[in-house]
């Protein structure tokens, strides 16, 4: 199945890249494309087959997310961010699984920024509150959105003085509503926009705490969810930076300077920049599959995984991303004019590598933990081993 799940995705480049200027354009995954991401279940990778996913083993999960970023960025990270909700599903109840992911078509957003409220009322919730970022809100039947739980009196339930009882709800696409605010640069085919939910009701059933156990026994069920999103990202990362590496090298081998400078290819700076990139992002993309690979296989034998595993992946994704963020930089540099152009691969990867960069798996706060972790310290950051 996972094999199947990598060719399927390549089969689609050809599409994906003959639309990509309609997908930025619109600010949104062109029609034909979602209908064949829908038609191949793509965005099921982390789901239980029984449940019409494609129960898709890591490794095999993070060269999906690198193949279609490297066509179009957008495409990567919708797929991309529809794990999450499946990840978390298993914490559900089988049946309301079954009811949420019914439909193997159906997409999933998701924001993992507190920024409603869940007020305790009868056997659930009345949930409010507008979040940002939430990408491919659009396409989504679902969205798992994470909330502050309030008592009935509507005061936070804290779990301790500093720290408020949080928990992810699964809402109805027709729960909410779409601000349209995603006006960007970079990224700008994910749709990733605002959602307002105006107290709507929601059983505690279809909702999981972020350490929620498990109700199934799978692989899938024993991963530290965040440390393998973030793997995820790195997979991203290196895929929009192997394209630019490469669209990097074919211009170097096909532009003749109209001055009295040197052409690209023999440009010191361009030979040492392919040179080096080539050997950094293989090393990296090596790296993160051999990290990710050995957590997977402890899932799969039921050996317990410690933080030293954790940090492991979380020190190879943040490697991969700063790897592909310089290398992207390098390739812009060594096409001069020619990158400046928004029909130019190097800047469409310029721009969607910088938004990529603020998402908060990127951020250096999880290397800096996994450093704590390999200097015998606990990490600081509180989702570091959900």
């Amino acid at each position: 199945m996972s094999g199947s799940a990598l060719s399927a995705a390549q089969e689609l480049l050809p599409l994906i890249e003959k639309l990509r200027f309609e997908t930025e354009e619109n600010r949104a995954i062109a029609e034909p494309i979602v209908d064949e991401l829908k038609r191949t279940r793509l965005a099921r990778l982390a789901l239980l087959e029984e449940n019409g996913g494609l129960q898709t083993p890591c490794v095999d999960a993070l060269e999906v997310f690198e193949v279609l970023a490297g066509a179009e960025a957008s495409v990567g990270w919708v797929i991309w961010n529809n794990s999450l909700p499946c990840w978390y599903s298993r914490g559900l109840d089988p049946s309301i699984r079954e009811e949420i992911f019914s439909d193997p078509h159906w997409w999933y957003g998701n924001s993992t920024r507190p920024q409603g409220q869940a007020t305790i009322s009868g056997d659930g919730y009345r949930v409010q509150g507008r979040w940002s970022l939430v990408s491919g809100c659009e396409q989504a039947q679902w969205s798992l959105l994470l909330c502050v739980v309030a008592d009935a009196s509507g005061a936070p339930i804290m779990l301790d003085e500093q720290t408020p009882e949080l928990r992810y709800l699964f809402v109805r696409k027709d729960q909410y509503t779409i601000v349209d605010t995603w006006h960007v640069h970079g990224l700008r085919g994910s749709g990733s926009h605002d959602v307002v939910v105006e107290d709507e009701f929601v059983p505690k059933a279809f909702s999981v705490l972020p350490d929620q156990a498990a109700t199934v026994d799978h692989p899938f069920s024993r991963l530290p969810i965040l440390c393998i999103v973030t793997a995820g990202l790195a997979a991203q990362n290196l895929g929009v930076a192997k394209k630019c590496l490469a669209s990097a090298i074919e211009l170097c081998r096909t532009k003749v300077s109209p001055s009295f400078s040197a052409d690209l290819r023999d440009r010191t700076r361009s030979q040492l920049g392919v040179a080096e990139y080539s050997a950094a992002l293989d090393a990296a993309t090596a790296h993160l599959h051999l990290c990710v690979g050995e957590m997977w296989d402890k899932a799969v034998a039921k050996s317990a995984i410690d933080l030293t595993d954790m940090a492991r992946v979380y020190s190879a994704s943040y490697y991969a991303i700063k790897q592909s963020q310089n290398a992207v930089s390098t390739m812009y540099d060594i096409g001069s004019t020619s990158s400046i152009y928004n029909t130019s691969p190097l800047d469409r990867g310029q721009r969607d590598m910088q938004v990529m960069g603020r998402h908060i798996c990127a951020q250096p706060m999880w290397a800096e933990d996994a450093g704590r972790v390999i200097f015998g310290l606990a990490p600081k950051v509180p989702m570091y081993d959900i």
